[in-house]
């Protein structure tokens, strides 16, 4: 594969600036992921959009959620009966009515699409308009190795293994900015620790000190603006540890000059985060940190109990708060939430596997109102609330449930799923409804996603994606170039979207991916 112009410049600019000073150290001609060719950012904008990531932890079915397959005569694949037989209540308003109302979203390859009851608080025209789905496809069953994968678009292993959060601090590293541009909000239940989750918070390559600010949403974040004050420290203390930095950074010269350290970097990074704890308490003055029991429309449903704490409906709106203000005081670039679940599938989000339809219609209904309720379409948007014309909303999960039911009545559910399943866009650079890949709906293909194949005169039958390249399109939709070294390399993507040069495979990307 042939060197990219982009990486040739790279190399000329090094050469250039190491001669230009009489030594061989590197020197970027450009910011770090800046996207330098127009033909690649496309209409994106320079700056790129803020960002809204929340993964649905647990595996999600598509099949009563996102991808109703409304024109058969088994749109849910099996499960109608558990679809119908969700009781929504008849105190919320603008409930699915009947219990199995679809409403349609537009067609793939392989014919008609809906969205399902559940995601009903997504149906209103500013937000449905907006929002594009994504097939994927990959081949790790195991939460614990899916779910890193999800996160992050590599395996385990990859030095490389960062979320998203991670290369929107590097792209935007400025001393200058008070507080972190990226935030992490995750339960502190309803989620399991050995299920690799932290990979929202990773930063591989790009170093400790761009990992994002790790937030945790439950009874015990309502202490947290008296953490905050840190009661106790003294400016002398404060002064102490700025002292003991400094010495720190004074046993890294070689000739006077600070030898570059990663370690040293992500403490001293740390270390502005504790100092900066005033700041933080101040910008976070005006956000409700305590969860409370759930009273919206999926509190109501069976089962459900009713001290159930709406940890994903705070953190959506803390989240929500963090991106609405102003950048000049410390607003964020990046949130992250891990979305455990309202109703817990044994301890671990959304991954049940019986009785899936009460639990998913459960908690993807919570997600959705709560989301439903940040988004204002007005020019301004309310204070707390997110618009979706600089914002980008991203929906995820690890993977999807077979499209075949275990089990039988109440007991009914689904297994594991990665061979074909969806994550959302919504808002951002995504202009209208949209599904990129297909998924089969009959016969040997049931639930498989479409292939990709090559046919002889070159033309891609794009089937599905995977989720490198789902990674590689909300970089470029941050506006960050996804072939720097810490990012993607060509040949994580598959012949989906790869391309002779880096600069071809992202604009494969951001067109097939994004839709742009």
């Amino acid at each position: 594969m042939g060197i990219s112009r982009r990486r040739f410049l790279k190399t000329l600019a090094v050469v250039g600036a190491g001669c230009a000073v009489g030594v061989g150290l590197p020197r970027r001609a450009y910011a770090w992921g800046e996207i330098t060719d127009p033909a690649v950012r496309g209409p994106l904008p320079a700056g790129g959009y803020k960002i809204l990531e929340i993964f649905l932890y647990g595996g999600v079915s598509p099949w009563e959620t996102f991808y109703v397959r409304s024109a058969t005569a088994d749109p849910f694949f099996g499960m109608q009966p558990q679809v119908g037989g969700l009781d929504w209540s008849a105190a919320c308003s603008g409930v699915p009515s009947p219990a199995t109302q679809t409403t349609a979203f537009g067609s793939d390859a392989l014919g008609a699409v809906a969205w399902g009851p559940s995601t009903k608080p997504l149906w209103r025209s500013d937000i449905f308009s907006r929002a594009r789905m994504v097939v994927l496809q990959h081949n790790l069953e195991p939460h614990e190795a899916a779910i890193p994968y999800a996160l992050t678009g590599h395996v385990l292993g990859r030095p490389n293994f960062s979320g998203l959060g991670a290369a929107v601090s590097h792209r935007l590293a400025n001393p200058a900015h008070p507080l972190p541009y990226s935030y992490v909000i995750m339960p502190d239940g309803g989620a399991t620790v050995g299920d690799n989750f932290q990979g929202m918070i990773s930063t591989g390559s790009h170093g400790g000190e761009h990992r994002p600010l790790l937030l945790m949403m439950g009874p015990t974040i309502g202490n947290l603006a008296t953490q905050l004050q840190r009661n106790g420290m003294s400016s002398q203390a404060d002064d102490l540890l700025r002292f003991f930095r400094g010495s720190y950074a004074d046993k890294l010269r070689t000739n006077g000059i600070v030898t570059r350290s990663k370690g040293y970097a992500a403490y001293s990074a740390g270390l502005d985060n504790l100092l900066g704890a005033a700041s933080l308490a101040t910008l976070l003055g005006g956000a409700a940190l305590t969860p409370a029991n759930a009273t919206g429309c999926a509190s109501f449903l069976p089962s459900v109990p009713s001290t159930a704490l709406d940890r994903t409906g705070a953190a959506v709106r803390v989240a929500a708060y963090l991106l609405s203000q102003p950048e000049a005081s410390g607003g964020a670039r990046y949130v992250g939430v891990i979305d455990g679940g309202l109703m817990q599938a044994g301890g671990a989000g959304y991954d049940t596997h019986s009785n899936n339809t009460l639990v998913t219609g459960v908690n993807v209904w919570n997600v959705c109102a709560a989301l439903a309720d940040v988004i204002d379409p007005a020019p301004t948007p309310a204070p707390g609330k997110i618009s979706l014309n600089d914002t980008l909303v991203v929906i995820k999960t690890e993977f999807g449930r077979t499209p075949s039911v275990a089990g039988s009545g109440d007991f009914a559910g689904r297994d594991h799923w990665p061979q074909g399943y969806v994550n959302v866009l919504i808002g951002g650079p995504i202009a209208a409804r949209g599904i990129a890949g297909a998924i089969g709906f009959s016969g040997a293909e049931r639930g498989f996603a479409r292939p990709v194949t090559v046919a002889m005169d070159g033309s891609v039958d794009r089937g599905h994606f995977t989720p490198s390249e789902y990674q590689g399109g909300l970089m470029l939709a941050a506006g960050i170039f996804p072939f720097e070294a810490e990012n993607f390399g060509v040949g994580d993507m598959s012949v989906a979207t790869r391309g002779p040069t880096e600069e071809a495979t992202a604009s494969a990307i951001r067109q097939h991916v994004l839709g742009v």
